[in-house]
C-alpha cells in the first residue's frame, strides 16, 4: 500500500494521502480472471497536472455532481461506478 500512496502523491502532486481499501472488483462479468483492488484516497491538494503523463486536468467534484454524472450516463466505466457505490455504502463520501 505504501507504493500506491507514493504513486498517488506523485501523480496528484499532493503532499500527503490516506488510503481506505474497498475490496476487489472484476469488470469481466462472469469471468473472474481480471481483478482490481479499489481504494478511496483522501489527499490534501491536487497540484498542476502533467500532460506528458496523459493527464490534462485533475480536479475534485462534489459528490452530488458525481451522482448526477453517473445518473445522466456521462460516467459509464465500471471501475468508477463500483468504487463510487462502495464508498457511498460505507459512508466514506
Amino acid at each position: 500500500m505504501q507504493r500506491l500512496k507514493y504513486f498517488l502523491i506523485r501523480r496528484a502532486r499532493a503532499t500527503k494521502a490516506e488510503l481506505q481499501p474497498l475490496g476487489e472488483f472484476t469488470p469481466g462479468g462472469s469471468s473472474l480472471s481480471i481483478r482490481a483492488h479499489l481504494f478511496v484516497a483522501r489527499i490534501d491538494q491536487i497540484g498542476v497536472s502533467d500532460p506528458l503523463e496523459g493527464i490534462e486536468e485533475a480536479q475534485a467534484y462534489p459528490v452530488a455532481d458525481v451522482e448526477r454524472l453517473i445518473g445522466d450516463g456521462v460516467i459509464i466505466d465500471g471501475f468508477t461506478m463500483a468504487l463510487f457505490l462502495r464508498a457511498r455504502l460505507r459512508q466514506l463520501i
